[in-house]
């Protein structure tokens, strides 16, 4: 089995091979989380300057439901090189927009979303999800806004 696993150091995800067995006792909540957050949310027209782009991944254009948004607005803050407050609050918000739907889809009780600048340069993103009543290991991401 695969699931994809966040590399701070490099600032990415890639994908790596799990025991099988491991794999279909938990939830790979891991995953589910690294995809809503880093699948690019595409901007609306307004949102853009005339003729640049919106960004986005391209299922977006085909949601399963009606009226459904997928990926976050996390790439926002690094495409604009900030780590500001302004930047912290765009980290915040998107993470929790793009995360909500584990609370409507019923898969967790409680994610809490926590954001923090470590120094110049470097972003904490931290998230915690309750299922079932217990707290899964806290996952945590370093960004490099630039």
């Amino acid at each position: 089995m695969i699931q994809l696993q966040w590399n701070n150091g490099e600032g990415f995800a890639d994908l790596v091979e799990i025991d099988s067995a491991a794999a279909l006792e938990g939830d790979d909540i891991t995953t589910a989380v690294i995809i809503s957050l880093f699948t690019e949310q595409r901007l609306e027209a307004f949102e853009v300057a005339d003729g640049a782009s919106r960004g986005g991944w391209w299922g977006s254009a085909f949601p399963a439901i009606a009226g459904d948004v997928e990926g976050s607005r996390v790439w926002l803050a690094a495409a604009r090189g900030r780590d500001d407050a302004e930047a912290i609050n765009i980290i915040r918000e998107g993470a929790e927009l793009a995360l909500q739907w584990l609370l409507d889809d019923g898969v967790a009780e409680s994610v809490v979303v926590e954001v923090e600048r470590l120094r110049p340069g470097v972003i904490h993103l931290h998230v915690s999800v309750q299922i079932d009543g217990d707290w899964r290991p806290r996952i945590s991401f370093t960004l490099s806004p630039q």
